[in-house]
């Protein structure tokens, strides 16, 4: 599509931005992909005379804050579902279904044995934490984000 478009006379620039964790379409729906793209983006923006970086008179129009991802821990591989610590065999199945999910996303447990998971869209993590605290008694702690494990045991 490159070569076609500039063969047309279409003003473009490739830009190859490598492997990005198992499926590299992801890095624009994620937030660890987004310092990777978004500097050429900002770029190409500055050239046709476009806004290139927040501007406060726009900053009521943004998103609401969203939650920090936690640190990466040793606690268990990301696809391990044998760690997960309180879940019953429901909650080890509906890891695995979340682990085909592509990111962001994140998965929330709760000592009780509840769970929850949330992909895409705005803030995934507080989305995850409140499908699990629907029945977890608001005990619910992040597992998982995108593909790190961010859990702490106790």
């Amino acid at each position: 599509m490159f070569e076609q478009y500039t063969a047309a006379g279409g003003q473009a620039r490739l830009v190859a931005f490598g492997q990005f964790g198992s499926d590299s379409h992801s890095m624009f729906g994620s937030r660890a992909g987004a310092p990777i793209w978004q500097p050429e983006v900002s770029k190409l923006l500055a050239s046709v005379g476009m806004p290139s970086e927040p501007l406060i008179k726009y900053a009521r129009f943004g998103k609401r804050v969203m939650m920090d991802v936690p640190p990466k821990t040793d606690f268990a591989e990301v696809f391990d579902e044998t760690k997960l610590p309180f879940v019953r065999d429901t909650g080890r199945a509906g890891y695995k279904l979340y682990l085909t999910k592509l990111t962001p996303r994140a998965f929330a447990i709760a000592p009780n044995g509840f769970w929850g998971w949330a992909d895409g869209g705005d803030d995934p993590l507080q989305r995850s934490l409140n499908n699990c605290n629907r029945k977890g008694n608001a005990e619910c702690k992040l597992y998982s984000v995108d593909d790190f494990v961010v859990w702490k045991a106790d």
